[in-house]
């Protein structure tokens, strides 16, 4: 008589979370002086995490009087580099209507109905050295309150970083939580990206999708 084996079903590993960073970038400009900084440094901030062995997808948005987005969702090794054609800077600050954009964007990439911010950590994270003055969609109680919805939701982390500025209390007044922001001297934007990179990988590393503490070490 022949025994029928039975089949074994072996469990599903839990899939790894894709950590997506949402970057907004400065264009207004005040930005000139440092053009080729922030390019070199955006530019060796993906090389960076290219090294790394967690999965992000990265969405990049600039702004200036107007909001410019750049690229939406895409993988490491598609990323274009920043250069002098599509880095630029010039005009003023929209500042709020940069954080609003990039809000809506993540809403139509990852948002559902059971989970309208998305599952994965998203992580936003906006660098200026302006005071907001151009916005034209979006206040700063608007901004917000939206920011405290993705919080509570458990999976949002936002970083601000502030060139030449007391970025905690700009920061501040936002919502943004002081382990999440950072001062930095426009000149050294190169070193900035540098330490935003290890934060960046070092927050994805926790897969605890949220964090208050960006720029804590491990």
């Amino acid at each position: 008589m022949t025994q029928t084996r039975k089949k074994h079903s072996n469990p599903k590993k839990p899939k790894t979370p894709t950590t997506n960073v949402i970057f907004i970038v400065d264009e207004s400009g005040s930005m000139l002086s440092v053009a080729n900084d922030v390019r070199g440094g955006f530019n060796a901030y993906v090389e960076k995490l290219k090294q790394d062995d967690n999965t992000y997808s990265l969405t990049t948005i600039k702004f200036g009087t107007k909001v410019r987005p750049l690229f939406a969702n895409l993988p490491l090794e598609k990323i274009p580099a920043l250069d002098d054609k599509n880095y630029t800077p010039m005009d003023t600050t929209a500042l709020y209507d940069a954080i609003g954009h990039g809000m809506a964007v993540a809403g139509e990439q990852w948002g559902t109905s059971e989970k309208p911010y998305g599952q994965d950590p998203v992580i936003m994270i906006i660098m200026t050295d302006g005071f907001e003055n151009a916005s034209r969609e979006h206040t700063k109680d608007m901004i917000t309150t939206e920011m405290k919805k993705r919080e509570h939701a458990g999976n949002w982390t936002f970083v601000y970083l502030g060139a030449d500025q007391d970025a905690w209390a700009i920061a501040g007044q936002l919502g943004f939580a002081q382990g999440n922001t950072m001062s930095y001297e426009k000149e050294k934007s190169a070193v900035m990206f540098s330490r935003i990179a290890t934060a960046t990988a070092s927050a994805s590393s926790r897969r605890s999708g949220q964090t208050f503490g960006f720029f804590d070490e491990g």
